[in-house]
């Protein structure tokens, strides 16, 4: 039971963020003394370089051989997921309040860091799990706005950019703030690996710490303005549906990714690696994305961003139970 509960802290700092978001919301709204407008950005490309700083390059290179694994992965996470959240949506499943966040919940990419220490730790492909984290991120600065565009924003009254919802011009604004603020950091911070290796050999925990820090400046800046305004859409049982639904989504796809895993002639360590990419969803890339896809200034970010607050402790709940149940080898071939 410690084994599952440990590594919560960052929940817990989480919460607490909220906590002074709702007491204290005037500090981190546009104009503030933090001045939000111009230290999120800041700290979202602070976030994207050390996340590029803490990728391995050698795991990378060994595991881009597993393209099998990215493909069920990617295909997982990016389209079934969405696809079934789309489902119910457009059924009148989820009330109109819950549905963009929890869309926005399906459509992005695995976690760079939990789906590969519990791959790991479970007995899975660490070299497939690094390159696939990797990857699912990259490809999430592309297929994000994308999604967004054609699934989410066309339910959102007003237009936040100014263009149309659906169209190219919609598209292309997101996509350059999205490879400026997150893809060229990241990449910055890959290459800047060669040259600080020795430095950051021993600080990872450091760099890691930072890197949540700055997710929780982000947490706190992103949920001020609809504490502050409140938000309309939010009826008295938001929480309570959005927690069913949360759960649902990830019962969902652990179910779901354990049985179409049976069909794939996967080695057993390819298993786990496909198992956590396919089912994570990042916390650290979600709340940076959110922020610059809906706005700081957008009153329903909180709804918007409240799906994935509640699936990342969840997730963190269920992957750290599981370490200790899946066995570490098999014969499976």
């Amino acid at each position: 039971m410690r084994k599952i509960f440990a590594g919560q802290a960052f929940t817990l700092a989480l919460v607490a963020v909220l906590l002074l978001a709702y007491w204290f919301p005037e500090h981190g709204v546009s104009g503030g003394a933090l001045r939000t407008e111009v230290t999120t950005p800041l700290a979202v490309v602070v976030i994207f370089f050390l996340q590029g700083l803490n990728l391995s390059g050698v795991a990378m290179k060994r595991g881009f051989s597993s393209w099998k694994v990215q493909l069920f992965a990617h295909s997982f996470g990016f389209f079934l997921m969405p696809l079934v959240a789309w489902a119910c949506v457009s059924n009148g499943w989820v009330s109109p309040g819950l549905a963009p966040g929890l869309l926005f919940l399906s459509i992005l990419p695995t976690t760079i860091s939990t789906s590969v220490v519990y791959s790991d730790a479970s007995g899975g492909d660490a070299a497939a799990s690094t390159f696939c984290a990797a990857s699912s991120n990259l490809l999430a600065i592309f297929l994000v706005p994308a999604l967004a565009s054609w699934l989410i924003f066309p339910q959102l009254e007003g237009n936040l950019s100014g263009q149309d919802a659906g169209g190219l011009g919609f598209y292309t604004h997101f996509l350059e703030r999205l490879v400026w603020l997150i893809a060229l950091p990241m990449l910055v911070g890959l290459l800047a690996r060669r040259f600080l290796a020795s430095l950051i050999e021993h600080r990872g925990v450091f760099l890691r710490n930072a890197s949540f820090c700055c997710v929780l400046f982000i947490a706190y800046a992103g949920f001020c303005k609809g504490f502050r305004e409140g938000d309309d859409s939010l009826s008295d049982g938001f929480f309570v549906e959005a927690v069913l639904w949360v759960l649902a989504l990830l019962a969902f796809a652990n179910f779901s990714a354990l049985f179409l895993l049976k069909f794939f002639r996967f080695s057993w360590p390819q298993v786990i690696s496909c198992f956590f990419a396919s089912t994570q969803k990042s916390l650290a890339v979600g709340l940076p994305m959110g922020y610059l896809l809906f706005g700081q200034e957008n009153p329903r970010l909180f709804a918007i961003l409240l799906p994935l607050v509640l699936f990342h402790p969840l997730q963190l709940l269920l992957g750290a139970s599981l370490c200790s149940l899946l066995p570490k080898n098999s014969s499976r071939t």
